[in-house]
């Protein structure tokens, strides 16, 4: 019987090779949402990471750490995937179900989220890591033109569960500068 590998496990050799290889970073999406809203499904780890192409050493052991924990990945996308700016996807050789999704932090709102970032033990394992904050979380999901239902349902959720830890005043700050404010008001109203 094939032994398939668990999210946890996954999210924990992620950081561990993010760790060995010293690139800062914080974990986004549907991994995340979980800790200020509602628990759901979600089959990838999105992870934003404060890396250059030119940095070929941390390229170098990130790849060989995610390498030697059958993770697929090569050296030359990475390094495409950054100077594109574009995704990168690390497919899980363990788990064909369960991967990776890696993108570069370069815009304003990218560097807000990670400067925004907590840490926090994700699965009570004792394994910190750095993920974004709830009102980034928000912000990011009411973004015109990226909404989907789940989105909403995600932004509905965080404001119910985490009402009482929310910094509303750099939640309104956030929406203002990233041009959200309208969706947040219309939510927040249906409430």
């Amino acid at each position: 019987m094939t032994e398939y590998r668990r999210f946890q496990e996954l999210a924990e050799i992620a950081v561990t090779c993010l760790d060995k290889s010293s690139v800062d970073y914080v974990l986004v999406g549907g991994a995340t949402i979980g800790v200020y809203g509602a628990i759901r499904s979600t089959e990838d780890l999105d992870f934003m990471l404060m890396l250059e192409s030119s940095e070929e050493k941390k390229i170098a052991t990130f790849i060989h750490c995610l390498q030697s924990n059958h993770l697929s990945i090569t050296k030359d996308e990475l390094i495409q995937g950054l100077e594109e700016h574009s995704h990168i996807t690390v497919f899980d050789l363990k788990s064909p179900l369960l991967r990776l999704d890696l993108k570069q932090i370069r815009t304003k709102l990218d560097y807000s989220t990670y400067n925004l970032r907590k840490k926090v033990d994700l699965f009570g394992s004792g394994k910190d890591f750095w993920i974004s904050s709830p009102e980034s979380l928000i912000v990011v999901k009411l973004l015109l033109g990226f909404q989907s239902e789940k989105d909403l349902d995600d932004v509905r959720s965080i404001l119910l569960r985490s009402s009482d830890i929310l910094d509303w005043s750099l939640l309104e700050e956030l929406s203002v500068t990233f041009g959200s404010e309208k969706m947040l008001r219309k939510i927040k109203e249906e409430l």
